[in-house]
Parts: structure tokens; sequence; C-alpha cells
């Protein structure tokens, strides 16, 4: 893996694919302003929607997660991140 993968110390897949994209926004801090995170069973129904249409009207936010129908867990499989330059 690349340099993103340096600094996460968390040996635990599911923990240490949040912090590579956390360093990896980190290291693109100028260009990139929201990140799409998404597991690798998501499956693009689709794929003629932008990204947008899933921002709109909702500027106000820092992460957008999913709600599992069957049992209301908050899901972390797939989410958008808005990106702060606070590095």
């Amino acid at each position: 893996m690349g340099k993103e993968n340096n600094n996460c110390k968390q040996k635990d897949f599911y923990f240490r694919r949040h912090c590579i994209l956390a360093n990896f926004l980190s290291s693109h801090s100028t260009d990139i302003k929201f990140a799409f995170f998404m597991d690798a069973d998501i499956g693009v129904i689709n794929p003629n929607h932008p990204l947008e249409e899933f921002l709109e009207g909702k500027k106000d936010f820092d992460f957008i997660f999913y709600e599992r129908i069957f049992n209301g867990e908050i899901m972390a499989g797939s989410y958008i991140l808005k990106k702060y330059s606070i590095y």
C-alpha cells in the first residue's frame, strides 16, 4: 500500500480502511472536497445519477451514513464525507 497506510496502527481491516482514507484526504487537502466511501459489496443500481444528487439540500453536514432498513443499524460500509482543511 502507499504512504496513506504508513501511520495507521490499527490491525483490524475495518478500522484501518477509514484511517487510510483520512490520510489520503490529508495528503490531497487542496483538490478534494468530498469523499464517497463504499464497500466492495455495494452495487451501483443506476449509474446515471451523479453523486452530487445525494448532496442536494444537505449543505450542512460532515458525514452522510445510511441506515439498514431491517434493523435500524447505522452503517459505516458506505458514506459520504465532507473534507475540511484542518491539516
